[in-house]
């Protein structure tokens, strides 16, 4: 049997638990903004998924998305998955369109999305719906802005503004937030442009130059998927800003305080591997942590030490009870930094001492068996 590739062992973990391991975006910086009004190139390639051809792997995180109001992207190899959902509507009739991808004159991707809401009269199906679609695009790590037409995309829950409002109002998924974070809102800035910084209390984790439809004082809605690398401290703040025309003075106009979950890495020797997508997962999940100079490997061979703890961590994390030496049947890992994986797994049944023939072996290749 040959030894066990980390790729194929990282698929076979997101196929087992696939549920725990959703909620996993991109390791791109995604940009919603509600109509921007920007110049586009020659159009890419692009198309809408086909539900038939998808991998198991794209098929199950749409699905885990779709209801659920949000722009998310899924790195795939050498193709990417925009999924564009409007969350839930009373009735029938809600149409999310995707009119058009184009290269922005500025960088990166451009995609138009149209909404459109039934009529008053319009007769529609009685129950409840989720209108969506999932686009394929190329692969890469470039900006994709999404400009919504037609219908609001958030709502009108907050009228119309007067003096008294914000500027920016934000809002931020998740407590501690996942990395890529989700962070959206409605602005109303005079020059319908405003600055999105995430910071640490040392660095800038992102920074994003954010163009809404109209400036104020009208709303216009927005939402942003950001990717933090290597925070200094456990927790920071999310600064929108403007530049004042009269003085070139910064002037603050929102704050939100943040959590951060765990540590993204970026891996760049898994950018564009075929099995991008389920090593990621493990990323964002916060399991997998790669060697100290920041590559994953994903063409090494798996230790058996290291299958144990992904399977550990995967499930209960990396805090651990600490197992006495005494406590564990075999000799070669009791010093070894497995031993906790190790232990708890025993605990779990998830290893049997009676198919094991005196020793673990934690630094041996397993097997694809």
């Amino acid at each position: 049997m040959r030894p066990f590739s980390r790729e194929g062992m990282i698929r076979l973990i997101s196929r087992r638990w696939a549920v725990q391991m959703i909620g996993l975006l991109a390791a791109v910086a995604l940009l919603v903004s509600q109509g921007v009004g920007a110049a586009l190139a020659a159009e890419v390639d692009w198309k809408l998924a086909d539900v038939n051809e998808l991998p198991a792997e794209v098929t199950s995180w749409a699905e885990e998305r779709h209801a659920e109001l949000g722009v998310y992207v899924l790195p795939g190899g050498n193709k990417r998955y925009l999924l564009v959902a409007w969350g839930e509507k009373p009735s029938g009739g809600y149409v999310l369109s995707i009119k058009d991808v184009r290269e922005a004159y500025t960088g990166g991707l451009a995609v138009t999305v149209e909404l459109t809401a039934p009529a008053w009269d319009e007769q529609v199906t009685d129950a409840l719906t989720y209108p969506h679609q999932l686009v394929q695009l190329p692969a890469g790590d470039d900006t994709i802005t999404v400009n919504f037409i037609g219908d609001p995309w958030f709502g009108d829950a907050l009228g119309e503004p007067d003096d008294d409002d914000p500027i920016v109002i934000m809002q931020v998924d998740g407590d501690p937030i996942p990395n890529p974070v989700v962070i959206w809102g409605r602005a109303r800035v005079w020059e319908a442009t405003f600055t999105l910084v995430v910071e640490d209390g040392h660095y800038h984790l992102a920074e994003e130059v954010i163009t809404v439809a109209t400036g104020g004082p009208e709303w216009a809605e927005f939402a942003v998927v950001l990717t933090l690398y290597d925070y200094s401290s456990p927790s920071g703040m999310a600064v929108a800003s403007y530049e004042d025309a009269r003085d070139g003075s910064i002037v603050e106009v929102a704050t939100k305080p943040l959590a951060f979950g765990a540590v993204s890495r970026p891996f760049p020797d898994v950018r564009r591997h075929w099995a991008e997508a389920s090593i990621r997962r493990g990323i964002w999940d916060g399991f997998i942590h790669g060697y100290p100079d920041g590559t994953f490997l994903p063409e090494s061979n798996v230790s058996r030490a290291e299958f144990i703890k992904l399977l550990v961590a995967s499930q209960v994390g990396d805090v651990l009870p600490s197992y006495a030496p005494e406590d564990l049947p075999f000799p070669d890992v009791r010093d070894h930094w497995v031993a906790n994986y190790i232990g708890w797994a025993l605990e779990q049944d998830w290893i049997s001492v009676d198919d094991i023939e005196g020793v673990m072996d934690p630094d041996g290749t397993i097997s694809r068996q």
